[in-house]
């Protein structure tokens, strides 16, 4: 589903997530705080970063990227995995806010990892 989304030109949002804008590469500043994105979010979200040569801020904060939240649920980090991934290809990010989505040490370590080498990135995790 999260690779079938970015790559359908018909679909245009998906849960929030305005595709046909991040596809055509239109913004550059997307903010989508609390929008319960999931795991599934998150895959589609860092599908479409590759492209967004415009953006330059990303706020994923309190989406659930990593499967839970404050209530529980199913620890899964392939989500904000996704996301450390596309932040290596995207050259324009300079800001990501990814709080409260719970992500373990390790996932930690792969988004700060990703953008270690971006002088003056402002990483809020």
């Amino acid at each position: 589903l999260a690779a079938a989304v970015p790559a359908n030109t018909k679909i245009e949002n998906f849960n929030e997530i305005p595709i046909k804008e991040m596809r055509a590469d239109l913004l550059t500043k997307l903010e989508l705080p609390d929008e319960w994105l999931g795991v599934e979010g998150g895959l589609v979200v860092a599908g479409l970063m590759p492209v967004m040569a415009s953006l330059t801020e990303l706020n994923l904060s309190n989406n659930r990227l990593c499967g839970v939240d404050y209530r529980g649920g199913t620890y899964d980090a392939t989500g904000i995995n996704a996301v450390a991934d596309a932040l290596r290809v995207n050259t324009s990010l300079t800001k990501l806010d990814v709080r409260y989505n719970i992500p373990d040490d390790e996932a930690k370590a792969a988004i700060k990892e990703a953008v270690s080498s971006k002088e003056g990135f402002e990483l809020l995790i």
